[in-house]
């Protein structure tokens, strides 16, 4: 069973729409395949799209974690 970050991401996933669920495979795979080059502007990409939270200081809680 994983732990720490990787259940996370598990908890966030599963709890998308199946719609969104294949929309993040398809990016997730997107970035898999590209060159390192290209992983860096992608993260770059997802991180400036990104809500980013506070977690606990966030009064409305972490999207992914729900913490």
């Amino acid at each position: 069973m994983p732990e720490g970050k990787i259940a996370l991401v598990l908890r966030g996933f599963t709890s998308l729409s199946s719609t969104e669920q294949r929309q993040f495979v398809k990016q997730l795979n997107e970035y898999i395949s590209a060159q390192e080059s290209q992983r860096r502007a992608l993260k770059e990409g997802f991180e400036k799209r990104a809500s980013l939270s506070l977690g606990p200081l966030d009064p409305g809680g972490c999207p992914c974690c729900g913490r």
